[in-house]
């Protein structure tokens, strides 16, 4: 049976049905008979809106309501007020930062503190006129290397000898203004000992000690030079005094420790000369220093000047002798360099690190001595380039050969070369050198007729000793 139906929606319901998998199923199984389809008529066009693309799509961003450019104001509010805010907190963290760094700092100059006491160990001053100098001068200069060269003896000494211009291990201050010149009278008919100390963070310099025969004062001359006014509140120089017997003088500044701050306006530059009595009518037996930040430099004391002891400190400073004798010498400082002539008969001990050793070494004993006269030489990173010249002398007469003595020598250094030298000896000495480097070489020049024995240890190969005469 077929039905026609007029209504469009039931002629797709109908082909729905005759497509559909289980009605073809059933018109083959009844009856293998082919028939052509039923006529349908013509179904009607329906009216139909066309559908255009929907605005959420095209602008999926857009809001539903409200116009589009209140939007990307508030977003643009939003975006300055977090910049605001970062710039700030990152504005209070760099004045934070800067008031830090620059905390001694006040109205644009330096805080200094105020300068230093002396410690138990150096002393007292006798008088409180003893920290004003006898003479106090204020110099600006004009230009940078109007201050004077340094190792040239200040003019407010006001004498017209002579002194060694000794060399320095650096320049003064980068751009002084202003330079002040000071003079101080010591005692020194009574004074067996002299010496001198520098306390505080704010100095440094050079100290030049020069010998004055015949004289019967100590005089210190000191300069002092820094690109700002005002030095005097920030330095103390004083005479100093302790046991009763030994002068002294000191240079005291401030502990305050600053920041980053140019290290031209850190320190005071300040330059000493001392000159020191030596000749018979001397009764200095011993000079004592402890100069950090300060290089030392010795004139010619040997000749006139047989000191029982020299105990000369520092730190990142040179140590230098153009002639020192004495019983016991000790020389100590750090990231510098020890260097010149000395001469001992007991025992000297030169140490030092960052630092090379070159000297020439007299070193003197006499048979009737209990104990071997002994020489020191210690550093790290630094070459030790030494001559070691040994004689026996009569007690009292040392200008007596002699034969015999004892002699000991202990030389070390790391990363550095070890180059020591033995040219002269007595008759028949006893000698014990013990010389030792690391990551260098090592060389030990004994005289020729040396007929002694050597000990070589090495990590490496050992180069076999050779006399001069050996073919190389």
């Amino acid at each position: 049976m077929i039905i026609t139906e007029n209504d469009p929606k039931a002629a797709l319901k109908a082909l729905d049905r005759s497509q559909s998998p289980h009605s073809h199923l059933l018109s083959s199984s009844s009856s293998t008979t082919s028939f052509s389809p039923p006529a349908y008529e013509r179904v009607p066009s329906l009216p139909s809106d066309v559908l255009g693309p929907s605005p959420q799509v095209l602008n999926p961003s857009a809001p539903k309501g409200g116009s589009r450019g209140g939007t990307v104001l508030v977003g643009f509010f939003k975006a300055f007020l977090v910049a605001s805010i970062f710039w700030l907190l990152m504005t209070a963290f760099a004045r934070s930062i800067i008031e830090l760094s620059f905390r001694g700092f006040h109205d644009g100059k330096a805080v200094w503190g105020e300068p230093l006491k002396p410690q138990s160990e150096d002393g007292q001053i006798p008088d409180s006129h003893d920290c004003e100098p006898d003479f106090w001068g204020m110099q600006p200069v004009s230009s940078p290397y109007d201050n004077g060269r340094v190792g040239q003896e200040p003019l407010s000494l006001g004498s017209q000898e002579s002194v060694s211009q000794l060399s320095s291990p650096g320049p003064g201050p980068r751009n002084p203004k202003y330079v002040y010149h000071a003079r101080y009278i010591l005692p020194a008919t009574s004074a067996q000992t002299l010496y001198m100390v520098a306390r505080g963070n704010h100095s440094e310099g050079d100290v030049f000690f020069e010998p004055v025969t015949g004289a019967e004062e100590i005089v210190v001359a000191v300069k002092v030079s820094h690109p700002d006014d005002g030095m005097q509140k920030r330095i103390k120089l004083c005479r100093l005094q302790r046991d009763g017997n030994a002068e002294g003088f000191g240079i005291f500044t401030s502990e305050e420790r600053w920041g980053w701050v140019p290290h031209d306006r850190r320190k005071l530059h300040v330059e000493v000369h001392v000159r020191v009595p030596v000749g018979p009518s001397s009764s200095l037996l011993a000079l004592e220093s402890y100069l950090p930040n300060y290089s030392q430099h010795f004139g010619l004391f040997a000749e006139d000047a047989y000191f029982n002891s020299l105990t000369i400190r520092g730190t990142d400073g040179e140590l230098y002798a153009d002639a020192l004798a004495g019983h016991n010498i000790t020389f100590q400082t750090t990231n510098g360099k020890i260097g010149g002539h000395f001469e001992t008969d007991t025992a000297l001990t030169l140490e030092t690190s960052n630092g090379r050793i070159e000297v020439d070494v007299d070193a003197q004993n006499a048979p009737t001595q209990p104990l071997s006269t002994s020489v020191s030489l210690i550093t790290s990173n630094g070459p030790i380039l030494s001559t070691l010249s040994l004689s026996t002398v009569r007690s009292g007469d040392r200008s007596y050969p002699g034969e015999g003595g004892s002699f000991s020598a202990y030389a070390r250094t790391t990363n550095g070369i070890f180059n020591l030298k033995v040219p002269i000896t007595p008759l028949s000495p006893t000698i014990i050198i013990d010389g030792n480097t690391t990551n260098n070489r090592a060389s030990l020049s004994m005289y020729r007729a040396y007929e002694g024995s050597f000990m070589l240890n090495s990590s490496n190969a050992v180069e076999s000793p050779r006399r001069r005469s050996d073919s190389r």
